[in-house]
C-alpha cells in the first residue's frame, strides 16, 4: 500500500469519527469556548469566553481539528458550509463566520437549528447556491440551500471565513484558545474533539 493510499485512508477514518461525533444545533451537545489555563492528564481546565471556569475531560483519543482563514474569493462553488448567524431583516441571515467542510462531510446535519455563539444565533449547514452580490454596502450576499429550502445570508466584510479538518500530532497546551465538542458522560464533560485556529485565535463556531 502506497503512502499517498495510507494517508487518504486514515483522513476518511478520522473525518468518519468526525461525523459520527460532532455535536449540532440539534443534539445534545456543549461547545467550550475558551482559553485553557491548565492541562494534566488530558483534564482540561478552561476559562471560557464568559468568564466561567470549567473542567472538560479530554477523551483519551481525542482529535484536533484545525481550522484556517481563506478569503471570500475562495469559496468553493457548490461548497458544502457552515454558517451561524443572526438575524438581518426579512428572510434574511448576518453570518458571523462560514466555515467550509471537508467534502467528505457533505450533507452532514443538514438544515437550520439553534445555536450558541450568541444569544440568538442559529447554525445553517447547507449548500452554497449563488453568490447574490460581492459588494454592498453591508458586505457581501450570497444563497444557500438545504433540502427544498434555501436561505439568504449577508456577509459582513470582516466576516471569518475558514476550512477545518483533522489533524495529527497537534498538541494541545496551556494557552491555547479552543473550542471543544463535549458532551455529559457520567455527570462530567468530555471532549472528543478539540478546535483551534492556525492564527491562536478561536474558530469561528
Amino acid at each position: 500500500m502506497t503512502h499517498f493510499l495510507k494517508s487518504t485512508i486514515t483522513i476518511a477514518a478520522l473525518l468518519l469519527t468526525v461525523i459520527s461525533y460532532t455535536p449540532n444545533a440539534n443534539a445534545e451537545g456543549l461547545r467550550i469556548r475558551g482559553e485553557i489555563k491548565k492541562l494534566k492528564n488530558n483534564l482540561a481546565s478552561i476559562e471560557t469566553t464568559s468568564g466561567q471556569k470549567i473542567e472538560v475531560i479530554l477523551e483519551p483519543d481525542y482529535k484536533v481539528l484545525l481550522y484556517k482563514d481563506i478569503r471570500f474569493e475562495d469559496i468553493p462553488k457548490n461548497a458544502y458550509l457552515s454558517i451561524p448567524s443572526i438575524p438581518a431583516g426579512k428572510n434574511k441571515r448576518r453570518a458571523l463566520g462560514i466555515n467550509i467542510f471537508p467534502e467528505a462531510m457533505r450533507g452532514f446535519n443538514e438544515g437550520l437549528g439553534d445555536w450558541d455563539l450568541t444569544s440568538d444565533s442559529k447554525m445553517t449547514n447547507a449548500t452554497l447556491a449563488q453568490v447574490v452580490n460581492s459588494s454592498t454596502k453591508d458586505g457581501r450576499e450570497l444563497v444557500v440551500s438545504f433540502g427544498a429550502e434555501k436561505q439568504q445570508v449577508i456577509v459582513p466584510q470582516h466576516t471569518q471565513i475558514t476550512t477545518f479538518g483533522p489533524v495529527d500530532n497537534y498538541e494541545i497546551k496551556k494557552g491555547h484558545n479552543v473550542v471543544i465538542f463535549a458532551q455529559v458522560a457520567g455527570g462530567k464533560l468530555a471532549g472528543k474533539f478539540v478546535g483551534v485556529h492556525e492564527n491562536g485565535e478561536l474558530p469561528p463556531i
